[in-house]
C-alpha cells in the first residue's frame, strides 16, 4: 500500500489542479475546470469516439482509455506547465518521464502503465508514430477546444485562439469533422 501513496497524492493534485490555461485567460478561478476534470473529459470523449465508430476499429478500446486516463497524470508532481511557462518542449518531456518513473516505477503491476506513460511523455506532440499516442493527443486537444467553446458561450470571453485553426491540434478527418460539427452545435 505504501507504494500507492504518492500515485493517489498525484490523483488527488490532479482532481484539484485548475487547468493553468484558463486562468492565464482570464477566466474566473473558481469555475475553470481542473486537470482531473480535462482528464475525464478526454477519457470520456475517447470513449465516445470509439463507440460511436469515430475512430478506427483496429484501435484497442483498453488502451485508448488508459493512455487517457493517464495523460496528464504527471502534472500532479510537475503542475500545470503551459507555453506561458517557457519551458521548452523537450524539458516539459523530461519532466513528465521523469514523473511517470516517480509515479509507477514503484507501484507493482503498474510496469507496463509506466512505460506506455513514459512513451507518450517522450515523444512530446508528435506522439512517437504509435497510433494510441497520436489519437489521444489529439481527443486531449479536441476536449480543450470544445471546452473553448463552452467557456466562450458562457462567459463571452473571446476564446477563439484555442479553436479558429482545427488544423494547428486535428490531423484525423474524422476529428477534425466531428469539431466541426461540435462547433457548429455550441456556438452556431
Amino acid at each position: 500500500m505504501s507504494n500507492h501513496i504518492q500515485l493517489l497524492q498525484a490523483i488527488h493534485a490532479v482532481k484539484h489542479l485548475p487547468r493553468k490555461g484558463w486562468l492565464e485567460r482570464g477566466l474566473p478561478a473558481g469555475r475553470v475546470e481542473s486537470v482531473g476534470a480535462h482528464t475525464f473529459g478526454t477519457a470520456l470523449l475517447a470513449l465516445l469516439l470509439k463507440e460511436a465508430g469515430v475512430l478506427p476499429a483496429w484501435i484497442p478500446a483498453e488502451r485508448l482509455l488508459a493512455v487517457s486516463l493517464l495523460h496528464d497524470i504527471t502534472e500532479g508532481l510537475t503542475g500545470d506547465v503551459t507555453p506561458a511557462d517557457g519551458v521548452a518542449p523537450a524539458r516539459k518531456a523530461e519532466m513528465e518521464v521523469d514523473a511517470a518513473r516517480r509515479l509507477l516505477g514503484a507501484v507493482p503491476g503498474m510496469g507496463n502503465l509506466q512505460r506506455e506513460l513514459e512513451a507518450f511523455a517522450s515523444a512530446g506532440d508528435a506522439a512517437g508514430g504509435d497510433p494510441v499516442h497520436a489519437l489521444v493527443r489529439q481527443i486531449d486537444k479536441l476536449d480543450m477546444m470544445i471546452q473553448a467553446l463552452q467557456y466562450e458561450k458562457a462567459w463571452g470571453n473571446d476564446m477563439a485562439d484555442f479553436y479558429d485553426d482545427p488544423r494547428k491540434y486535428l490531423s484525423d478527418p474524422a476529428l477534425l469533422r466531428y469539431f466541426e460539427e461540435a462547433k457548429r452545435a455550441i456556438i452556431g
